[in-house]
């Protein structure tokens, strides 16, 4: 029973066309990232054929308070994400107690009729809401550089990677190279991404992720694309998202070949030189697991610090607990269900 200090708030699944009020509504708070904005929720819903849903609250006519996840229908039954694929983030922004509360309580609700949802926590906010219950807490670790302000100097930038890693952007420097900025070309990003791969035996981002891209985010607003050059061949790409605040290192590529000139490290440093001279205050390398040791070594190298963010699991129906793993991933790309290690 909802008491009657919320009765005046109303919760309200918005429509495609109000998705604008959301993300606006997300940029008064410093916190919000990429992963919490609707046009990126969008994307990733598609990618993991699954339905973007996008909660808010309102008061008085005015968004107080918004959650966006994907759920997915399967076998095992209603399947919940806030928000699914790797590294994202999730949870409620909210203006009052009140809006918290009732995001909260739709939230807890849906936990216990869905077969599985997981609520995902942001790293920039050390307090924040959480559920109450939930059969596996999973942390992850990520790393975030504060960017110097926009009238520093490029050796202030260099001051926050460690010794060797500024080695290495000095080498990279000296071999030749060209940086281009390319925002139109996702092509050639998404064929080293597929070589990159297949390399790994790892699945990789299909094209169609790739292209819609383009059609739901601004090329050089929302995101851009660096590349290395050298003889005019594009030997190393990075992609990155900008929204709010935050800048999000998301899928940097190389051509096997030239590793060793280090462009990887020529892009990563001009594009956080540019983030730092357009003011944008944070870059987010994103989350990693525990056992993955030289990624972990290589963003605090670059300056990252160290922070982590929760996965809250709840899992209702019995036979999603004891599915083969190979069947989970297969039928849930991209969604968190159980740690299965556990």
């Amino acid at each position: 029973m909802i008491n009657q200090e919320l009765a005046q708030y109303e919760l309200k699944f918005l429509d495609e066309a109000d998705h604008d009020a959301f993300d606006n509504f997300l940029l008064k708070f410093p916190q919000a990232l990429l992963f919490h904005s609707c046009r990126y929720i969008s994307l990733i819903a598609k990618m993991v054929n699954g339905k973007a849903r996008f909660l808010t609250v309102k008061c008085g006519g005015n968004i107080t308070g918004v959650l966006g996840y994907v759920e997915k229908e399967t076998e095992w039954g209603l399947v919940v994400n806030s928000t699914p694929y790797y590294g994202s983030n999730g949870g409620i922004f909210s203006a009052d107690v009140e809006s918290t509360k009732l995001l909260g309580m739709h939230w807890e609700e849906l936990s216990k009729t869905a077969a599985a949802a997981t609520y995902i926590t942001t790293p920039l906010m050390p307090f924040q809401w959480k559920p109450s219950q939930s059969h596996f807490v999973v942390k992850r670790r990520t790393h975030i550089n504060a960017l110097p302000s926009p009238d520093a100097e490029e050796d202030d930038l260099f001051l926050q990677y460690h010794s060797k890693t500024r080695n290495v952007v000095r080498k990279a420097l000296k071999q030749g190279m060209q940086v281009l900025r390319d925002d139109l070309d996702v092509r050639t990003l998404h064929d080293i991404h597929q070589e990159n791969m297949m390399a790994l035996r790892g699945n990789g981002k299909g094209w169609d992720f790739f292209s819609d891209i383009q059609t739901r985010f601004q090329p050089g607003v929302d995101f851009k694309i660096y590349y290395a050059l050298i003889d005019g061949k594009k030997i190393a790409g990075l992609l990155l998202f900008f929204f709010n605040r935050t800048v999000e290192y998301y899928t940097p590529v190389i051509k096997q070949e030239y590793r060793s000139l280090q462009p990887l490290s020529l892009l990563i440093h001009q594009a956080m030189l540019e983030s730092m001279k357009s003011g944008w205050a944070f870059w987010n390398w994103g989350g990693t697991w525990d056992s993955q040791e030289d990624l972990l070594h290589f963003k605090e190298r670059w300056g990252g610090v160290e922070t982590e963010y929760q996965y809250f699991s709840s899992v209702t129906n019995k036979s999603l607990l004891e599915a083969p793993v190979e069947k989970i991933l297969s039928t849930l790309p991209g969604f968190f269900v159980k740690p299965f290690n556990k």
